[in-house]
């Protein structure tokens, strides 16, 4: 027998257990598909979910790094030099808070505001206060 009918021969045995373990003729090999795609999809939607989250989580922590960042140098500065005339423009980095009368309520460096409270800086601490009717916040000119 030459190697080319061995070969043959090999060939032969291989396919007939290719054809064996062929889905459509062996219940065990589709139901061991079935399961390999329903694992591989449990495991695909979990990674997914996963990196969703991640990237959920991700977006907000780098802006609010940033925004510590920017934070904590604006009242580095203004706790060495108080209220002074910003380096770019000619407005002063503190802001005034006044009445409706005119009169000045608070002075330092806004931290927040949104339609309800005011966050300042001051060197004797930070303060919220609600904002109220009438009252005006300015900046000056250096």
């Amino acid at each position: 027998m030459g190697p080319h009918a061995r070969i043959q021969q090999v060939l032969s045995k291989v396919k007939a257990v290719a054809s064996w373990l062929h889905w459509k003729n062996n219940d065990f090999t589709k139901s061991v598909g079935i399961v390999g795609v329903a694992s591989y999809s449990v495991v695909l939607l979990g990674t997914s979910a996963a990196a969703i989250a991640l990237f959920w989580w991700l977006l907000p922590l780098g802006a609010h790094s940033k925004g510590q960042t920017v934070a904590q140098e604006r009242i580095g500065k203004f706790l060495e030099k108080g209220c002074h005339a910003e380096p770019k423009t000619k407005w002063n980095t503190c802001f005034v808070v006044l009445d409706d009368k005119g009169v000045v309520i608070h002075e330092g460096l806004l931290i927040a505001m949104n339609d309800k409270e005011m966050a300042f800086f001051k060197k004797d601490g930070s303060y919220v206060f609600p904002r109220k009717e009438g009252t005006v916040l300015r900046r000056k000119l250096h």
